[in-house]
């Protein structure tokens, strides 16, 4: 519902003060958003995936910053490569990479690190300490040393055994 994919039976709710009833557009071009699922095209390279979302939610696009976050969670050396060539693990990073770039203030990220080897997963992590500082974040995951390590607040969900952890710099 926060991101606008399926309307709320009743209520709202407020993303930076944008009522994501009436102000989806503008509440879009604020989040990012790392679905449990890679939504990638085999055909475009990492660097077209990064300008394409940028682009798709309305944000101006910087080669400069697609590189630095590509850079940050190592695999600046596939950024001409198509999806379809990436592992699993990379194509998280750039499912991550997604939700990051345009200056999202808010991202989203539902199991982020799921399917990567340790190493990435805490590349991943290092990441996201940083980007917590000047983002919100609300991530979900199955992994508790991954809860622990970046969550500030949290809810355990005990029916399907996941955690929702929120991360705030306002």
């Amino acid at each position: 519902m926060l991101t606008g994919v399926t309307a709320p039976s009743s209520g709202t709710a407020y993303i930076d003060d944008y009522d994501i009833r009436t102000s989806l557009p503008q509440v879009r071009k604020q989040t990012g958003l790392c679905p449990q699922y890679n939504i990638l095209f085999s055909s475009l390279t990492v660097m077209e995936h990064l300008e394409f979302f940028c682009k798709l939610k309305g944000r101006e696009y910087f080669e400069k910053e697609a590189v630095d976050i590509l850079t940050r969670l190592k695999i600046e050396f596939k950024m001409h490569s198509r999806a379809g060539t990436l592992s699993g693990g990379q194509k998280r990073k750039l499912s991550l990479a997604i939700a990051l770039i345009g200056g999202s203030e808010i991202v989203m990220l539902d199991e982020p690190t799921s399917g990567m080897d340790p190493g990435a997963r805490h590349e991943t992590w290092t990441l996201l300490q940083a980007e917590k500082s000047h983002r919100t974040i609300l991530l979900t995951t199955h992994f508790m040393e991954e809860a622990d390590l970046l969550g500030d607040r949290f809810k355990h969900r005990r029916k399907r055994n996941f955690l929702v952890m929120f991360f705030t710099y306002k």
